[in-house]
């Protein structure tokens, strides 16, 4: 997906929106990882019961360029990745940001004035296939049916 100055973004993106879930799912990943985290075990798996599922890889990340500037990227220039790649979604995604990643889901809620409520849901991330996962994982919504917890 295109950023604002021209260069792209790595994105991967599975499965089509359908009438029981027209709204698609935007994973961002944390620090040290990039989209091909999420493709590992879950696009597919959301793509399978029919949602559109997209990971994209931040700046500086997976084939995202601007790995020469990592250490130098701010929260929001991660924040402006995320609302470039739902700006060229058909609607809102629904957004999963795990650990750095939904602290940049954060930020670009902060910047982008909510349609409606949402619902904010951390979570300790259970053992997958035997690996445990420490760090926490955000799901974000934005939607008028959602309530605030």
């Amino acid at each position: 997906m295109d950023r604002r100055d021209g260069a792209l973004l790595e994105v991967i993106d599975k499965g089509r929106s359908t009438d029981e879930h027209p709204v698609p799912l935007l994973f961002v990943h944390g620090a040290l990882h990039a989209a091909w985290c999420w493709d590992e075990h879950f696009l597919d798996f959301f793509a399978a019961q029919g949602y559109r599922a997209i990971a994209v890889s931040l700046r500086g990340h997976g084939k995202s360029p601007g790995g020469e500037r990592l250490r130098w990227t701010r929260i929001q220039e991660y924040a402006d990745d995320v609302a470039q790649t739902a700006a060229q979604l058909p609607t809102e995604p629904v957004l999963i940001g795990h650990s750095m990643g939904g602290f940049v889901v954060q930020k670009y809620l902060s910047n982008t004035p909510p349609q409606g409520r949402f619902s904010f849901n951390p979570f300790r991330l259970p053992a997958f296939w035997g690996r445990p996962c420490a760090s926490r994982a955000v799901i974000l919504r934005r939607s008028p049916k959602s309530t605030c917890h």
